[in-house]
């Protein structure tokens, strides 16, 4: 008899579950968060598990926006640890390191590894984009090793649809995805932290030494 794919089988159904429990910022912390130039309010819209999705075995993910105020949009995606981007995530990490090596003269914000407080590192880049828009994301492997984090911006430019479909002065965001990922990672962690007890406030702040940059 073969157990092995049982057990496995058996620890994802229960990572699942224990990630069930785990939420995210609302949509009004959400929208305060990103600090839009105007008032905005967001929907969210939540998925998973889909173990088989083809970044990685997805846990959860939110997803918030507001078509009718916003062109931008903003993703958040927890996977089981060491899943995001399978085999190919050395590959994707050492080629953010090597752009930022080769690009000091002129730093690229988009593209960028940042250390946080605890030492394990987020890694920034572009991860699509075209006529219509484009995306950019942070990620990394949570400390403890059981989960992954990606939090994406979405950026529609409408410059592939007619004028006449377009929205009209839509709000814009005043904060950067680099100011707004370690927020959302030190909520997501409090989270992990609290599972089974009530669900913890939003108030944006990084427990000492988790979720904050280096200085």
């Amino acid at each position: 008899m073969k157990l092995q794919p049982v057990i496995v089988a058996l620890v994802l159904a229960s990572a699942c579950a224990f990630a069930g429990d785990i939420s995210a910022p609302s949509p009004q912390e959400m929208a305060t968060l990103i600090n839009y130039d105007r008032p905005v309010t967001l929907s969210v819209q939540e998925e998973g598990p889909i173990p088989t999705h083809e970044w990685g075995n997805l846990i959860k993910y939110w997803g918030y926006s507001s078509k009718t105020q916003t062109l931008t949009a903003y993703s958040i995606v927890l996977f089981a640890g060491g899943t995001l981007y399978g085999t190919n995530r050395a590959r994707a990490e050492n080629h953010i390191i090597e752009f930022e090596a080769e690009h000091t003269n002129r730093p690229n914000k988009d593209i960028c590894v940042v250390t946080m407080s605890d030492g394990h590192k987020v890694y920034f880049a572009g991860m699509a984009a075209g006529p219509g828009g484009a995306t950019k994301a942070g990620f990394t492997t949570l400390p403890g090793g059981k989960y992954d984090l990606m939090v994406a911006q979405s950026d529609n430019y409408e410059d592939d649809m007619p004028k006449e479909q377009k929205l009209i002065d839509p709000a814009e965001p005043q904060s950067t995805l680099q100011e707004i990922y370690p927020r959302i990672e030190s909520f997501i962690l409090s989270q992990i932290q609290n599972t089974g007890s009530s669900r913890q406030s939003f108030t944006g702040d990084s427990p000492q030494g988790v979720g904050a940059p280096e200085p």
